[in-house]
């Protein structure tokens, strides 16, 4: 279909075998036309290879630092781990994903991105800055490779509003709660939102969604 050629002409060749079909299709092309527009193309088009010479661990000092900053953290108190000393803490994260069929290196560059520097890519993405164009590319490539395996996700939950809520996150959401809308509404994201699965700890006492906190 023309909508095939066009995500595979802005994704590139390599992500031929893992090209989505039906609606996510046509999701994963508005969202490639987006991404292209704020940050450029990709050459290489699957987000495995080199943007302009750099990985998405080349940029991770600069990811870490910005996120702990928008964190609320002074910049002169801010120490960055490398990945080798942040990956042990999520060793069941990445664990999880290999298990589901990712391979090693996707499930780390995924685990660490998201995890930890998922508020500093929208960020940048959203003024249209380059400075995390490699990170960016290899996460939406990942993103796009496991949308074409036809895996339905885990029915999950999360506030909209307010502190660890949607919107805050990023203010794309915000279009939920616009004036007017209606069921079927649909936007482009900035940033990797995560959600809650139901269970004892945020579903607790009948009384709506708790967003459970651990202290160490």
């Amino acid at each position: 279909t023309a909508a095939r050629e066009r995500l595979l002409a802005l994704r590139g060749p390599a992500a031929a075998g893992t090209t989505p079909h039906g609606p996510s299709l046509l999701c994963s092309l508005s969202a490639a036309e987006d991404l292209t527009r704020r940050i450029g193309r990709r050459a290489d088009g699957n987000g495995k290879q080199p943007w302009r010479g750099q990985t998405w661990r080349d940029e991770w000092v600069k990811i870490r630092r910005e996120e702990l900053v928008l964190q609320g953290n002074e910049l002169e108190d801010i120490v960055v781990e490398t990945t080798e000393t942040t990956l042990p803490r999520f060793r069941q994260e990445v664990e999880w994903l290999v298990q589901s069929g990712w391979e090693g290196c996707d499930a780390k560059a995924y685990t660490l991105l998201v995890y930890m520097g998922r508020g500093a890519l929208g960020a940048a993405l959203r003024v249209g800055s380059r400075r995390y164009a490699a990170s960016t590319h290899a996460l939406t490539g990942l993103l796009l490779s496991r949308a074409g395996q036809g895996e339905l996700p885990p029915t999950c939950f999360c506030n909209l509003s307010g502190r660890w809520g949607l919107s805050e996150e990023d203010p794309a959401w915000g279009a939920l709660s616009a004036a007017g809308a209606a069921p079927g509404a649909s936007f482009i994201a900035t940033t990797v939102s995560g959600g809650l699965v139901a269970n004892d700890h945020t579903f607790a006492d009948g009384r709506g969604l708790r967003i459970p906190i651990f202290c160490a």
